[in-house]
């Protein structure tokens, strides 16, 4: 445990590496996911807010809700919390 308070990690049984070395490689590849997720998830609200904003229709509303329930059942991006 006073290993782990100072920051060492272990050694990964896989990559055979320290887990901290393997940690960092993968943080940049994440972010990178996860910014890209929260950016088409934003395009494709601001679309939706767009097409449905007239409410000149109902199918429209209906198909707009139904795309925002489905979405808001992916798992959170490392960037965003759940909302």
């Amino acid at each position: 445990m006073l290993r782990l308070a100072h920051g060492d990690l272990g050694t990964s049984f896989v990559m055979q590496q320290p887990v901290l070395d393997v940690l960092h490689s993968q943080l940049w590849p994440t972010m990178q996911l996860a910014l890209s997720a929260d950016v088409l998830a934003l395009v494709l609200a601001m679309l939706v807010a767009t097409v449905t904003a007239g409410g000149e229709s109902k199918w429209n509303a209906g198909v707009a809700s139904l795309i925002e329930l489905t979405s808001r059942r992916r798992p959170c991006s490392g960037s965003a919390c759940c909302y």
